[in-house]
């Protein structure tokens, strides 16, 4: 399996559609770009139905205010949040994130602490798809020859940089109700 200690490399890789295992805050995360074509062979890879939601990672604020409608109401929780392992389902007003977004419009989004997690957004320069790096439905995978054992495939590299320290999965909220839906 391709590797890489660069973000500006992996950037590129995943620019050109490919798939990258990286870490996140707490997990291992598998991801690429959005585009219909790299989001199937995601969506393959981790034997996912297409219809269940990805998250989608961005290096900053400012990138959630040019994808998301942000009501005044929603700055003092997102400025507490964010940057961090808490991802926020909110109603984007750009069209790109369409393959990413539910019927009524809303995506998952987060904005993470995770330092070469930001680097690498940073250099790609637009929103990542990213979710825990396991087979849909099965258990979190923490040891990395596993996950590179179960993701084996031309179009999968990796990241290889440190995990956060959070050791689980990211909070998931509606930004709207305020409801948690997964702690």
């Amino acid at each position: 399996m391709k590797e890489f200690n660069c973000p500006e490399l992996a950037s590129k890789w995943l620019k050109a559609g490919k798939i990258l295992l990286h870490p996140t805050e707490g997990l291992w995360g598998i991801g690429c770009i959005v585009d219909s074509t790299a989001i199937n062979l995601l969506s393959n890879l981790k034997r996912r139905n297409n219809k269940k939601g990805y998250i989608i990672l961005v290096p900053n604020l400012e990138d959630v205010r040019r994808l998301f409608e942000l009501k005044p109401k929603y700055f003092p929780t997102l400025h507490n949040i964010w940057p961090g392992p808490v991802t926020v389902i909110m109603k984007t007003k750009n069209n790109a994130l369409s393959l990413v977004s539910d019927d009524n419009n809303n995506v998952a989004v987060r904005v993470s602490d995770h330092y070469h997690l930001k680097n690498l957004l940073t250099f790609l320069g637009q929103p990542m798809i990213s979710t825990s790096a396991n087979i849909s439905g099965e258990q979190n995978i923490f040891d990395l020859d596993d996950i590179r054992n179960t993701f084996n495939d031309p179009n999968v590299a990796l990241f290889n940089k440190p995990l956060g320290k959070t050791k689980k999965a990211s909070t998931i909220i509606d930004i709207e109700s305020m409801q948690i839906i997964r702690k």
